[in-house]
């Protein structure tokens, strides 16, 4: 029976349309049934649009490469010069995961079915389309806060799979809505207790008033003004619009919030208005992640996220883990005892006994609490119900991600910090849910539009596709370092077979190869065999972690639970008290394995203060985070490349924007990866549109993890004045040199064996790269830009932080020049956080200062102190902008038709006596003043000089009480105020 003659075929090559479909029909039942050949490599979709099995697998692959499904989408659409709606696509895409036999195990081949550490947060940015409002709740009596979370996902896939079958006017005969009652999370089945999962969501509302539980966060006041301080202007200025304040346009996102607050205050009407539109969607979703990154649990909230929401997971989970890490463990702790006495133990999941000797110690740091279990499992087991079938151990502590350590006043909540545990500290990434929100919303962004069912549905489903690319990647580091198959435990963890050095598995297999993270650490016992448990533990201690580097933490750990209460225990372990080094870099050293951040930092810390004319320096850690601080002399710099490898930075002896790499492995095709070109550009943070880094021929590395040592080598000869490439390094002597130079608490040059070493070339390769934008940082994929059209010079959106409206863009740099007319088009342009960072890019004039004082003097005197502050909108600068006349003594940029201006910016250069930059500093803020009073700004009219006279009247009487006379013993005369410097109001 023919179906159509119209149906159309996608593949990764093109669109062929006019396709015949045919369903055909049971000669027994007589039932229909459709064309599902998958040999053809097709997969139809709802029998008029068909797609190719190799273009479904192609977008799984970008999923699994961290490229958003409409992305991929998009780009296709443009390769192949078609229009097909990206929601067709995608719905095809659904269809055809839900015909696929997926398990969805969700679990860690390194942690197993039953994680003994994991991590819990919400992502609130994650939120689908829901109106909680309309949601109905059960009643009092009901009391069955389960769900079966099979039977529910079972039906969410044949949600997805009957609409390849209705027509468009047929209703899902499976439909599902979010409901208190029936929303099931997601927990793999062999980490959930059953297939009945807890879901007391609807328990967050009190049946009697219709209130939410207290240690529910949902929006209240407070809350909202919180989200307001981390928001961007565009954000802010609209909540701002709703609370029904005028003129945000011209205030700061401070003031905006300040008038948003006392609305607030005095009319509640206008926080419901704010409330109701933020209704419109989900609470978010929040996950259960082991160390590793491997997704556990899913949850999608419908109201906000609350302590309750963690318990119901850790309950549905077949075994409590041993350490719960989140951002507020004191109010799970306090929901999960009331709910399940004992859940949390002992001392209520805290590490010690809230006493004040403990958190005495805690606070001058010197409590430490050793969980050997978490490492060789306890033998014999604890005799309890709640024991972990893996550690053996029936204790459950609740501790705090380093991110929000102090989100609590009670002294005694320092004992929830992870870095009291030397098992934890430093090899568990407590960071690393955001890390995984990051990820995911920088690729999920499409997926807002969908229904609910949808949503979740494709979510788990990408969370699927992550982790079994994770996971693939363990196993492959796994084998490739043990050089044979990983079997699997009765728990599911990667086992070692018998036979195999535990000592190799991990750690010294990598010694002849480049520098790799599996060099840090060696394992501590070198039996015949190799448990699960100590794969987990080894591998727990390889693993990259985003914020801190390999070899942070001991290799070895005490094989008893103690709590240090006299405090003495940790300061035995230290090596060099000056430097912070400990036992485990001086076993480190003596060990010849790679180098951390910390044994980096002592030898810099050493450099810095034999050498302080010198510049650089700085903590690696500062680059993965906010980048480094702008070196305006010479420097020395160690850079970490891809948490793998150390490098050194000079650009001693180089002009401006030049600068030198000197690596001890330097790659074949001399090709480094992005970050080790943004590192240069943070240093250098120049004007030039590009930075030039010659990559030096100096002597290569033999042994695996040498590059440490000789990155300090490097650096301690250019602090000397010698030159590191006709030096030869001997490696061994660069570890002892090392050794010692730290003992001895100085810092000459180490390791040299001999000079005079001959190099054809001295410069093995120069790197040109461009670099853009205010940050001043090169090109990123997955980076949206707007080119300026005027100087042509490209901007992150992310940096100009506003919506950039239709038609032509202006930068900052060039929008002080142009005439009204113009800027109009880009009123919308003229946000405070762009001030901030155009005044990062240039040098602060050495009388900015004393502008600063003269700024709030004229206000006060002059302007009745109406203005912002100064240090939010002035700055006096050694350098204008490239695109202006340097003739110019200073500009005030504004937005015409609206009240306000931005901020005013003056050339100090050109200013002979800080007599004149008083008058250049008047005559702008009256252009501010005739811009705040809504009168037309720009021009030098009748309301201007009406403005100008009152303000040099207010000044002359107050001629003597001008800063300046305090500041720099300068005198000022009446004479001094007149057109000569103020100009245009005679």
């Amino acid at each position: 029976m023919r179906i159509s003659d119209k149906a159309k075929l996608l593949t990764s090559t093109g669109l062929i349309e006019g396709i015949t479909t045919y369903c055909k029909v049971c000669p027994r039942c007589k039932v229909p049934f459709r064309y599902q050949e998958y040999l053809h490599g097709i997969h139809n979709f709802d029998d008029v649009f068909l797609v190719s099995l190799e273009l479904l697998n192609r977008f799984e692959k970008n999923l699994e490469c961290k490229i958003a499904l409409g992305r991929s989408i998009d780009a296709l659409n443009r390769e192949l010069n078609i229009q097909i709606r990206p929601q067709t696509i995608i719905n095809s895409f659904m269809h055809f995961q839900a015909l696929c036999d997926r398990e969805y195990t969700f679990n860690c081949v390194i942690c197993g079915h039953h994680p003994e550490i994991v991590i819990l947060d919400v992502n609130k940015k994650g939120a689908f389309r829901c109106d909680t409002t309309r949601i109905e709740l059960p009643s009092e009596s009901h009391e069955n806060d389960r769900v079966n979370c099979k039977y529910f996902w079972k039906e969410v896939e044949r949600h997805i799979l009957v609409t390849g079958i209705l027509d468009k006017d047929q209703e899902n005969p499976y439909p599902i809505e979010p409901s208190y009652t029936y929303w099931s999370p997601y927990i793999g089945h062999n980490s959930r207790k059953s297939d009945n999962v807890i879901n007391s969501e609807n328990r967050k509302v009190l049946r009697g008033n219709g209130c939410l539980e207290k240690d529910t966060r949902e929006f209240t006041q407070e809350r909202l003004l919180e989200i307001l301080h981390g928001s961007k202007m565009h954000y802010v200025r609209q909540v701002g619009k709703d609370a029904g304040i005028k003129g945000t346009y011209s205030m700061s996102k401070l003031d905006i919030i300040k008038e948003i607050r006392d609305a607030l205050v005095t009319d509640d009407s206008k926080f419901n208005k704010i409330f109701s539109k933020l209704q419109g969607s989900s609470g978010g979703w929040g996950s259960i992640i082991c160390p590793h990154g491997i997704v556990y649990a899913v949850k999608f909230l419908l109201r906000a996220e609350s302590p309750r929401d963690f318990v119901d997971l850790l309950r549905s989970m077949e075994h409590l883990p041993n350490i719960v890490i989140i951002d507020m463990p004191h109010m799970v702790v306090a929901h999960g005892n009331k709910r399940y006495p004992n859940m949390f133990g002992p001392h209520d999941g805290m590490l010690a006994a809230p006493s004040e000797n403990s958190i005495r110690l805690a606070q001058s740091g010197n409590l430490s609490v050793r969980m050997p279990w978490l490492e060789h499992a306890k033998s014999p087991s604890d005799d309890a119900d709640d024991a972990h079938p893996v550690t053996g151990s029936s204790d459950h502590y609740c501790l705090f991600d380093r991110l929000h350590e102090s989100n609590t006043k009670s002294e005694k909540e320092i004992l929830r910090r992870v870095e009291f545990v030397p098992e934890l500290f430093g090899i568990v990434n407590t960071q690393i849910q955001e890390q995984l929100y990051s990820e995911l919303n920088r690729t999920n962004y499409f997926m807002k539009q969908h229904s609910p069912v949808k949503y979740i549905f494709l979510f788990r489903s990408i969370i699927d596709l992550r982790n079994s690319t994770k996971n693939y990647e363990e196993l492959s580091q796994l084998e490739k370092n043990l050089g044979q198959k990983v079997t699997f435990d009765i728990h599911g963890r990667a086992e070692v077979a018998s036979g195999i050095d535990a000592k190799n598995d991990l750690g010294e297999s990598h010694s002849n190869e480049n520098c790799n993270q599996n060099d840090t650490y060696d394992t501590k016992s070198k039996s015949e065999s190799a448990s699960a448990n100590d794969v987990n533990s080894k591998s727990r201690k390889n693993k990259k972690r985003k914020g801190t580097f390999p070899g942070t933490e001991p290799k070895k750990r005490k094989t008893q639970f103690e709590t240090n209460s006299d405090g003495n225990s940790r300061q035995n372990t230290m090596w060099i008290q000056a430097l912070g080094l400990r036992e485990r870099e001086r076993q480190i050293l003596l060990q010849k394995r790679w180098l951390n951040d910390m044994i980096i930092n002592a030898g810099q810390q050493l450099l810095g203060a034999k050498y302080p004319h010198i510049g650089g320096f700085q903590d690696p850690l500062i680059m993965q985070s906010t980048g480094f601080t702008p070196e305006p002399g010479e420097f020395v710099q160690i850079v970490n490349i891809s948490n793998s490898h150390w490098v050194t930075f000079s650009n001693i002896g180089l002009e401006h924007p030049k600068v030198r790499l000197f690596d001890s492995k330097v790659p074949l095709r001399i090709s480094y990866p992005l970050d080790i070109v943004k590192a240069a550009a943070c240093l250098l943070q120049t004007r030039d549109p590009h930075i030039v880094i010659e990559v030096m021929n100096v002597i290569q590395q033999k042994g695996g993890s040498s590059c440490g040592p000789l990155a300090l080598a490097f650096a301690s000869a250019l602090c000397a004045g010698i030159n590191p490439v006709i030096a030869n390094f001997s490696e061994d002597t660069v570890w002892v040199g090392l050794i010692n130079n730290l003992t001895a608490g100085d810092m000459p040059p180490f390791g040299i064996s001999s000079m005079g070493r001959t190099v054809k070339k001295r410069r093995t390769k120069a790197i040109v790269e461009s670099i853009y934008c205010w940050c001043r940082r090169p090109d990123e994929t997955g980076r949206s830009w707007v080119l300026c059209n005027i100087c042509k010079e490209w901007f992150h959106r992310e940096c100009i932080q506003v919506a950039i409206p239709r038609g032509k863009f202006y930068c900052r740099f060039c929008i002080g020049r142009l005439d009204a007319k113009t800027v109009k088009a880009s009123e919308d342009l003229m946000c405070l956080e762009s001030f901030h960072q155009f005044k990062a890019c240039y040098i602060e004039h050495k009388w900015h200062s004393v502008a600063i004082e003269l700024y709030k003097f004229i206000d006060k005197t002059a302007m009745d102190g109406t203005f912002p502050p100064a240090e939010e909108r002035l700055a006096v600068l050694e350098k204008l902008p490239e695109h202006l006349d340097e003739k110019i003594l200073g500009v005030t940029l504004f937005i015409p038709g609206k009240k306000g201006f931005e901020f005013i910016y003056v050339y100090g250069r050109v200013h002979k006596t800080v007599i004149h930059l008083y008058g250049t500093l008047i005559h702008e803020m009256v252009h501010a003043k005739v811009a705040m009073d809504g009168e037309p700004a720009g021009n030098h009219g009748k309301y201007y000089r009406k403005v100008g006279h009152n303000v040099i009247k207010l000044l002359n009487r107050q001629r003597h009480a001008v800063p300046v006379q305090q500041v720099l013993g300068v005198k000022v005369e009446n004479k001094i105020l007149n057109h000569k410097y103020v100009g245009h109001f005679q």
